[in-house]
């Protein structure tokens, strides 16, 4: 199953993403920017999405 998590480079991430890893899975991460993605990666994320909250197509895309 694969799960998108919202804040995948957030000040939390680095303890839920491996959090939910445990429970199997595929953890996909959002990110607000570019930027971000190796830091969601580093946080124990898959695969990252860079999209935002409030543009309904980035989270589709983002959703995969």
């Amino acid at each position: 199953m694969k799960n998108l998590r919202v804040g995948g480079s957030g000040k939390y991430a680095h303890y839920v993403l491996p959090a939910l890893k445990a429970h199997g899975g595929v953890m996909r991460a959002l990110v607000t920017r570019e930027d971000k993605r190796e830091e969601a990666l580093t946080h124990g994320a898959d695969e990252v999405a860079v999209g935002d909250l409030r543009d309904e197509e980035s989270l589709t895309i983002a959703n995969g």
